[in-house]
């Protein structure tokens, strides 16, 4: 796939990730700097290659750590990934107990990258007022 933009010695891509993992050569990345779908919070299209589309987290998450393989695979030894993630809310009869409260998705997506290699170096709250 072309970059979205490119200059001497970086690209840029805009389009589906899984499909441009796929296509790029082993340890090719030096930096990677994204925000990764969140699971049930937003769907972006209708398209059942969008992985907001996912039936349930489970789902998702499977979905998502093949995500971080390819991508840890691509990634040169020792560089860094930024993936912006945040927290999804559950109002009360909206979660599968019917209580309100918190998805700890953050969480869920650290896992995924640890499985497939990655080191949490940091974390980065930003609080914001809705």
């Amino acid at each position: 796939m072309k970059p979205f933009r490119e200059g001497h010695g970086w690209a840029i891509y805009n389009a589906d990730c899984v499909e441009i993992l796929a296509g790029l050569p082993d340890d090719s990345i030096d930096a990677s700097i994204f925000s990764s779908p969140f699971s049930s919070l937003y769907i972006y299209s209708d398209s059942e290659r969008d992985m907001g589309n996912s039936a349930s987290h489970d789902e998702f998450l499977e979905h998502h750590a093949y995500m971080a393989r390819e991508l840890f695979r691509v990634m040169k030894p020792g560089t860094v990934i930024c993936d912006h993630v945040k927290d999804t809310v559950f109002y009360a009869n909206s979660s599968e107990t019917g209580e309100s409260g918190l998805y700890p998705f953050s969480d869920a997506a650290l896992a995924n990258y640890q499985k497939a290699g990655f080191v949490l170096r940091a974390r980065t709250t930003i609080w914001r007022c809705p």
